[in-house]
């Protein structure tokens, strides 16, 4: 790069620079006026209520530039002298005085006090005052949408009203879909009266049901499945004692050992299918076999052949018959059976 162009990408940045500090110097005086024309709006609406206050004193008071001055202070003590009194009966002066937020917010829980001789929040928010302070006031949530009917069901969360207070609202109904949408939690919905049904409807999850408070029983009365639950992390016993049936619990792919430990018997996991071996397997013993069914000779083929010393065509040979083989567990010659991990005999699809 030569001497000449270094020169001019020199003044180019000098000239940036210096456009740069103009730009900063205009943004504050710009702010500047801004907080002016605040503080001249504000004196404007003082004089614009004090006029009204004085024509509502007396008609034929008329103010002029010379007399506002003092009207202005009339006003101002009149204003004290309503907000120091004792109790809040005096505060409905401040209706005729016609007095803004910026007014009063240096009184003591100004806004508590207002509520309670008798303004609305709708009248605190024309004089002013911010949604937060009319929640902090103590009005109901009905009060305050009817103060600011825009707000939305997330920002009436900001606000702090709970998912329960808008369920009460007298002035329009929020659904579970806005509630969900509002960022309520599961756990806030639960404490409202919300069902499982209902929220997984609105999209959760059933992860989110079971961190929000919901037993298993809960989220089986909301339609959702044993295999859903256990995923989620509810044992066996969870899902037996909300009534899930061992079909159910078979589906959801509890293994024969845990069946057996959660008390379910050879008979009833035979009545689901299981198989002889897949029985021996889980430990159950000759006599808990006998009872569901199985003969004794039956039983011990059973066990020599899970030793491995005999096959089912070797029993086949020795006159045992087929349908007894079957019914242990056996996959004959030319059967399209399937044994599944959990014991469940189906055929190949």
């Amino acid at each position: 790069m030569g001497d000449e162009n270094r020169a001019k990408l020199a003044a180019q940045h000098a000239e940036l620079f210096k456009l740069k500090k103009d730009l900063d110097e205009i943004n504050e005086i710009q702010k500047s006026l801004t907080k002016e024309f605040a503080k001249v709006e504000q004196e404007a609406t003082r004089m614009r209520s004090c006029i009204r206050w004085a024509k509502n004193i007396s008609p034929l008071l008329e103010p002029t530039v010379d007399n506002i001055p003092l009207l202005l202070l009339h006003r101002h003590q009149a204003i004290q002298i309503s907000v120091t009194s004792p109790g809040n009966a005096d505060l409905k002066v401040l209706r005729e005085l016609d007095c803004t937020a910026e007014e009063l917010v240096q009184y003591s829980d100004i806004e508590v006090r207002l509520r309670k001789s008798g303004f609305s929040a709708p009248e605190l928010k024309r004089m002013g005052f911010s949604t937060q302070q009319l929640k902090e006031a103590g009005f109901l949530v009905s009060d305050v949408v009817k103060a600011d009917p825009s707000l939305s069901t997330a920002e009436l969360k900001c606000l702090g009203f709970t998912a329960a207070e808008l369920l009460d609202c007298e002035v329009c109904v929020f659904a579970v879909d806005d509630l969900v949408n509002g960022a309520y939690c599961v756990t806030e919905l639960r404490q409202a009266g919300f069902t499982a049904a209902e929220l997984g409807a609105a999209g959760c999850s059933e992860a989110a049901l079971k961190d929000g408070g919901f037993s298993a029983m809960q989220l089986k009365d909301g339609g959702f499945s044993a295999m859903q639950l256990k995923e989620v992390g509810f044992t066996l016993d969870d899902l037996k004692t909300c009534g899930f049936s061992l079909g159910q619990l078979l589906s959801a792919e509890f293994d024969v050992v845990a069946l057996k430990s959660a008390g379910f018997s050879a008979t009833q996991l035979n009545a689901e299918g299981l198989t002889l071996i897949a029985l021996l397997t889980a430990g159950f013993t000759e006599a808990e076999l006998q009872l569901a069914g199985f003969g004794t000779v039956l039983i011990r083929t059973a066990q020599v052949a899970m030793s491995g010393s005999a096959a089912a065509a070797d029993l086949l040979r020795k006159g045992f018959d087929a349908a007894q083989l079957r019914a242990a567990g056996f996959s004959l010659p030319g059967d399209p059976l399937h044994v599944s991990s959990n014991g469940h005999v189906s055929p190949h699809l």
